[in-house]
């Protein structure tokens, strides 16, 4: 006996031959209720590890052709899933330097800004609604 629920959803035209599209080149990801069921927990998944940072998981928003260039990698069986994929290159990022490349150029452009707001004693509005900087003098 089937013990799965069945649901009805409204999903516009567009949006179905989309997904529909998408399927057509994605055979791995199953019927359009596979695929459905599939995304929903996915998206339930990945919200998750965004809020649960006791895991050591963080979620990553991928955007454009680096999504892309993952999801091919992980199709050609370059990495199991995008999680793996995401921590394989974090793991080369830190072990060839660039990781403390990236952190010590974002340290030099905060210095940069702190140094620009250490000229100024503070910001105060006055009745306009207008501000006035005072600058600030070291003694």
């Amino acid at each position: 006996m089937d013990q799965d629920e069945k649901i009805t959803i409204r999903i516009s035209k567009e949006s179905l031959a989309e997904i529909d599209e998408f399927l057509e080149n994605r055979q791995d990801l199953g019927t359009r209720s596979e695929f459905i069921r599939s995304a929903c927990l996915r998206y339930i998944q990945q919200s998750r590890m965004g809020q649960d940072s006791k895991n050591g998981k963080v979620c990553v928003k991928l955007r454009g052709l680096t999504e892309k260039w993952l999801e091919k990698s992980v199709s050609m069986g370059l990495y199991s899933d995008l999680e793996d994929a995401v921590s394989s290159i974090i793991t080369e990022f830190e072990s060839d330097g660039s990781f403390s490349r990236v952190i010590e150029r974002k340290l030099e452009k905060f210095r940069e800004a702190e140094h620009v707001f250490d000229k100024y004693e503070n910001i105060v509005s006055d009745d306009r609604k207008a501000f006035q900087i005072k600058e600030y003098k070291k003694e």
